[in-house]
């Protein structure tokens, strides 16, 4: 399957009819020069910022490259995933909640929108005896397609701010579920200090095994607090569930991205120069960097899901010099796999593809994508780098580390790949 081109999405749309006078040739030459001289620069930042694999200044960024950590799971039992959650912010100069392995505060920016503070938010859930703490991501929640969702959701929003109108809810993103009452009702408003209950079944047939995720959508209020910190992800069954002899052989990751302006431990805003935006940085499950360990020739399933207020993700995973790309094939896209067939592909600096909205790897706001990644049989330093930059770095947001270690069991993509290009059974 072909993407379309970036030369694809730069062709006019119409073209004037008639008889054009030789000023207005001569003016829409010089035009046509113009916006191509743009788009050749445009292509020139790029490949400079991919060539050079700039990294975040490890003095301004200290946090970078700690362990990779993924979000705690809750999972359904008998049928039915029943917790309480709080959704609680943090103080200016106390009380702060965790984003990735970072404390965070609440600053003082303001939203240009609304208005609304800025404010540092989290999930913190309890369930099953089991206590977790206020982060972002928020806790995975596991179901399998026929459970029952019951959250019992209380809004404590404004007690660690000097604010009363902090209103809330809650939506369950990609969820083919009921709308009304006390289900996926984004029309519900939790004022402070109160509580409701929140009852989705989810469908034993109609909503697919895959990644979705869930945030507030109160009207006027969806991208203060999901950039604040409120949003965590939902994995429906197993990204496997088409191959079940494959379940339990292969170990999954949720990789959660967002992109967020955080400075000495404060949540910021974010601002623009030159019409781009400023001091933002792109994240893994809240982390910076992060560094995550895998055995030569490894297959791993990465669940992924931009969970941000905004931007998007298009990445390739390559070593320093931009060569040894990994191996990758893509299973199923924004939580659904069904009557989908896996899509082999290479994960190399292709600036065309890193810069294509419409590339398959690409992952914008509250998309999701589950893809197999083969590690290369060559141990080293490899760098998962987004097409589409940041102003603090361009380029890596991710350092992958293959272990020299021939003393574990490895599975190279030679033997899987008759696997990845099997035939799902709901495809007959």
């Amino acid at each position: 399957m072909s993407s379309p081109s970036l030369h694809g999405l730069t062709r006019p749309l119409f073209r004037h009819g008639g008889r054009a006078s030789n000023r207005r040739r001569q003016v829409t030459r010089e035009q046509r020069r113009r916006d191509s001289l743009s788009l050749e620069n445009l292509e020139q930042r790029t490949l400079l910022a991919a060539e050079n694999l700039l990294a975040p200044d490890i003095a301004t960024y200290p946090n970078q490259l700690q362990p990779f950590e993924q979000p705690p799971i809750i999972a359904s039992r008998d049928g039915v995933l029943e917790a309480s959650v709080r959704l609680v912010s943090a103080g200016t100069d106390s009380n702060p909640i965790l984003y990735g392995t970072e404390e965070l505060y609440t600053g003082t920016a303001t939203d240009d929108a609304t208005g609304q503070l800025i404010a540092a938010m989290a999930y913190q859930f309890d369930a099953y005896g089991e206590s977790y703490p206020a982060a972002f991501p928020g806790a995975t929640l596991q179901l399998n397609p026929g459970d029952t969702l019951k959250l019992s959701i209380t809004n404590d929003l404004s007690t660690n701010l000097d604010a009363n109108e902090l209103a809330t809810n809650f939506h369950f993103h990609g969820g083919h579920v009921p709308t009304m009452g006390q289900g996926d009702n984004v029309y519900r408003s939790l004022g402070p200090g109160e509580t409701m209950e929140v009852v989705i079944p989810v469908p034993a047939e109609s909503q697919s095994a895959g990644m979705n995720w869930y945030h507030p959508h109160h009207h006027m209020s969806t991208h203060v607090q999901v950039y604040g910190g409120l949003a965590g992800t939902i994995q429906i069954g197993d990204t496997l569930d088409a191959w079940p002899q494959y379940k339990g052989v292969y170990g999954e990751d949720t990789l959660a991205f967002s992109e967020v302006n955080i400075q000495d431990g404060e949540l910021r805003a974010l601002g623009t120069s030159d019409g781009f935006m400023t001091g933002w940085q792109k994240r893994i499950n809240g982390q910076l960097n992060p560094k995550l360990t895998m055995r030569p020739g490894e297959t791993r399933i990465w669940n992924m899901a931009n969970i941000g207020s905004r931007g998007l993700f298009n990445f390739a995973l390559t070593d320093e010099k931009l060569e040894n790309p990994w191996q990758a094939t893509i299973l199923a896209i924004d939580g659904n796999e069904t009557d989908m067939r896996p899509l082999p592909l290479t994960l190399s600096a292709d600036p065309l593809r890193m810069q294509n909205p419409l590339a398959p790897t690409a992952i914008p706001g509250g998309g999701r994508l589950a893809m197999a990644v083969t590690a290369p049989t060559e141990p080293g330093t490899y760098y998962l780098i987004d097409g589409w930059g940041g102003d603090e770095f361009s380029g890596r947001f991710g350092t992958n580390v293959i272990l020299d270690d021939s003393s574990q069991p490895d599975f190279s993509f030679e033997d899987v790949a008759n696997f990845w290009n099997s035939t799902p059974p709901s495809q007959g």
